[in-house]
């Protein structure tokens, strides 16, 4: 008999899509083991396998967000690793648009935020997610808002469509 761990794996080597990520999330929701492995696989920094649980996890949130609260800090730890692998840096960044960290990582989220931001070599959609975590935390701490606006401006000239727009969205939130 498989274990959980191994049946996950092969469940996310089998298939890669959609509606694969929504099976694998429902049971992620329903079973906590089927979660806690799904975290640790993220974790684990294992290419193929941490892409593919990264998209389930988007899926996860989306079905249950409180499900992850006890995982967020170490996912946001996650996020510091050298050589993530950009699916896994979108998809928890994707988790920050709409749950906040814990009050003992805002700051560390911050910094990952900002440091994603700035940096031109990070695909669009992981600068344009760290973008909108920026702005939830600085809603939270109104005088970060000063400085929050003029990161995202430094760039705002020269930047993509992608970019210009989500930066319009999170500047009117900031007003």
């Amino acid at each position: 008999m498989k274990s959980v761990a191994e049946e996950l794996k092969n469940e996310l080597v089998a298939e890669h899509s959609k509606t694969q990520s929504e099976k694998i999330a429902k049971k992620c929701v329903a079973e906590k083991i089927w979660l806690k492995n799904l975290i640790k696989i993220i974790l684990e920094n294992e290419t193929l396998l941490s892409q593919r649980a990264a998209w389930v996890l988007s899926f996860v949130h989306r079905k249950d967000k409180t499900c992850l609260l006890p995982y967020l800090p170490q996912l946001i730890d996650n996020l510091s690793k050298p050589k993530l692998h950009d699916a896994v840096k979108r998809n928890t960044l994707k988790i920050f648009e709409a749950t906040n960290p814990p009050a003992n990582y805002e700051t560390k989220l911050l910094d990952l935020s900002i440091k994603f931001l700035r940096n031109k070599n990070e695909a669009i959609a992981i600068r344009v997610f760290a973008m909108t975590a920026m702005v939830n935390l600085s809603l939270l701490y109104p005088e970060l808002q000063h400085e929050v606006k003029e990161i995202i401006l430094e760039q705002y000239d020269e930047e993509s469509p992608a970019y210009v727009s989500r930066a319009k969205k999170e500047l009117k939130r900031l007003k």
